[in-house]
């Protein structure tokens, strides 16, 4: 479930941008509650995504340059064996086969 945990976080971290809600780096690691670095390994991921995220020094907080969305949904399906996966759009972004279960993740 590391990967929900990923989704989840970046949607936080989404969030507080957008609101204008971070304060520096060390601040808002702190926030969630982990290290700086990773910190900048999410906004890393998150620019992987198009997010034009850049820094204030004297604002002291992350913005956008322009209007930027993400949404994320999370979908997980138990399956037996033979049964077959239908995507409904979205990109697969995750999948893991444990036993009979199959789990997927979409952005």
């Amino acid at each position: 479930m590391k990967n929900i945990e990923t989704l989840q976080r970046l949607q936080t971290i989404h969030k507080r941008i957008q609101q204008g809600n971070t304060g520096t780096p060390w601040e808002f690691a702190k926030t969630l509650n982990i290290s700086r670095r990773a910190l900048y390994n999410y906004i890393e991921l998150l620019k992987s995504y198009k997010a034009p995220i850049c820094y204030s020094k004297s604002d002291k907080k992350f913005y956008y340059t322009h209007d930027y969305d993400l949404n994320i949904s999370v979908s997980v399906t138990a399956l037996s064996n033979g049964e077959a996966i239908n995507i409904m759009g979205g990109t697969l972004f995750f999948s893991r086969v444990h036993g009979t279960c199959t789990e997927h993740i979409y952005l």
